[in-house]
């Protein structure tokens, strides 16, 4: 069966935009109003159709469609549908010598774009795929013909990829997007420096997030203009200034200023920068490390920022808080919590949080890019989490837009903790006591050390070979241990005082250098 190109695979994964889709796009935006992507890819998959459709009816006007059981004379004007519809002129005629076939003809067609003839078949009796029954039009729209719908359901999403970063790339003097909505560039409503200044004095007044519909009540745009190309004039005004940032989500932009956003969002906090650390080896790690590195869920650690689709009906999760992010008053954006945000789209997001056990309510700040929701720091301090308590974080089933935050409590009790110290410029652990009702991971408990001193130390261990630093650190905690000996959480959560790191190239450490043995357990010593 012979199908119309439209509609193989092949034909819309090499999709690249030519001159024609480009005037199907300005024919659906010369109304003056922001359409969506899928509507640009709609239009352009029709106009590519209607185009095979025509560039056939016009072969079929001026030439015979080719089937192997017709004959041709010299002279004839023939049509290959085989061939993209090319079509070519009978330049010869012979018999065909076959006698398994009985009698038929072969033809030599001279094509535009060809040197030599081609040879065909003709007055073929027997059965072949290339002949058809009926009418060759009928054939076509029935056989052969290409939907839209059937297109974009198939190869949406690819077409849209390639349209989107064509335009962006080559055709950015033209078309304009925001939000995955697309305007022509002549159709944006002058936006000012006068109206953003209006914008950001709205915003600081209110001293909350204000909509693009609010801030357009504030600034002269001209009349006649549809409401959505004013707002998305105004959105991609804003997007690019650097005083404000879009808040929102999806369809609905909610502009803030960069200025009013509280610590730990305007800048990522010291704690949890990350500048990646490449693993010393490519020695597997042991079963123990690859459970305990699960069981850490580093938000860096690969695979760790993402989730499953089956994780999108998780209603409760616990997150084990870490020394980085208890100091910075921030929760891991992590395997863990990402299915609790999955309805929230945006860079930056406020999330409401109400405390289960006392009611009250705080706002977090969700920051994609940092991998961190920041904004707990008042609330750890409220309700005395130690460094390695478990949080349960959980829906609301009344209110999905909120999260209920607890910890998870036992009777009030006092614990021995190592306390991180300096000593002569060097991290080393003491021990106190400290009263905690929080369960917590005893193997990441800290307590409260001396954080300037430990601070101070931060840009010398960025800069040291991470071997060197694990060395450094491991007889230190082993001191705390009778049976001298450190278990991986515990070395994670010490190298994380003094440097953002995941666990694997920490981990990568204790299975490449024959400095550390394997006791077990997730527990390590050192033969040095």
């Amino acid at each position: 069966m012979i199908k119309a190109k439209t509609k193989e695979k092949s034909y819309w994964e090499s999709f690249n935009l030519e001159e024609g889709d480009l005037s199907a796009l300005f024919n659906l935006l010369s109304d003056g109003r922001p359409h969506s992507a899928h509507e640009l890819v709609e239009a352009i998959v029709a106009y590519r159709i209607q185009k095979e459709q025509t560039s056939i009816a016009r072969a079929l006007e001026h030439g015979k469609i080719y089937q192997p059981k017709s004959d041709y004379e010299v002279g004839d004007s023939v049509v290959f549908p085989s061939m993209n519809y090319q079509m070519g002129e009978v330049v010869g005629k012979r018999p065909g010598v076959n006698p398994e076939y009985g009698d038929f003809n072969v033809i030599k067609v001279k094509f535009p774009d060809r040197d030599e003839p081609l040879e065909f078949a003709a007055g073929f009796t027997p059965p072949h795929v290339l002949n058809i029954k009926g009418d060759w039009r009928e054939y076509l729209e029935k056989e052969s013909g290409a939907s839209v719908k059937e297109i974009l359901e198939s190869y949406g999403d690819t077409i849209r990829t390639r349209v989107s970063r064509s335009l962006l790339e080559s055709h950015g003097d033209v078309f304009v997007s925001f939000d995955e909505s697309w305007l022509l560039v002549d159709a944006l409503v002058p936006i000012g420096e006068g109206d953003l200044n209006i914008a950001e004095a709205v915003i600081d007044l209110k001293g909350m997030p204000a909509s693009g519909e609010e801030l357009l009540k504030e600034i002269d745009v001209p009349e006649g203009i549809p409401e959505e190309t004013k707002i998305f004039s105004l959105s991609h005004a804003l997007r690019k200034d650097e005083r404000f940032v879009n808040i929102g989500s999806g369809e609905n932009p909610s502009w803030f200023l960069w200025r009013l956003l509280p610590d730990g969002i305007r800048e990522t906090p010291l704690w949890l920068r990350y500048t990646p650390v490449e693993k010393v080896s490519d020695e597997p790690l042991n079963v123990d490390l690859l459970q305990i590195r699960w069981e850490l869920a580093d938000e860096w650690s690969e695979g760790m920022d993402t989730f499953t689709e089956e994780a999108e009906h998780v209603q409760r999760t616990t997150i084990t808080l870490s020394y980085p992010h208890w100091r910075a008053g921030t929760l891991p954006l992590n395997y863990r919590l990402i299915p609790l945000l999955s309805h929230m789209e945006g860079e930056i997001v406020p999330v409401r949080f109400a405390d289960t056990r006392k009611g009250n309510r705080f706002v977090g700040w969700v920051v994609r890019e940092g991998r961190y929701v920041a904004g707990l720091k008042d609330w750890y301090e409220e309700r005395q989490v130690p460094i390695g308590g478990y949080i349960v974080i959980e829906r609301n089933p009344d209110d999905p837009e909120e999260l209920l935050i607890d910890i998870r409590t036992h009777r009030m009790r006092r614990e021995w903790v190592n306390v991180p110290t300096v000593e002569n410029g060097h991290l080393t652990f003491g021990t106190n006591r400290i009263a905690t009702s929080c369960e917590y991971d005893e193997e990441m408990l800290l307590g409260e050390g001396d954080w300037d001193a430990v601070d101070a130390l931060r840009e010398s261990a960025e800069r040291e070979n991470i071997v060197k630093l694990i060395q450094e650190i491991f007889p230190e905690l082993a001191k705390k241990n009778s049976q001298g000996t450190v278990h991986a959480k515990a070395l994670y959560q010490a190298v994380n005082l003094l440097r953002r790191c995941p666990p694997e190239p920490i981990f990568s450490v204790l299975v490449s250098t024959p400095d550390f043995v394997d006791s077990g357990n997730g527990f390590w010593f050192s033969n040095r």
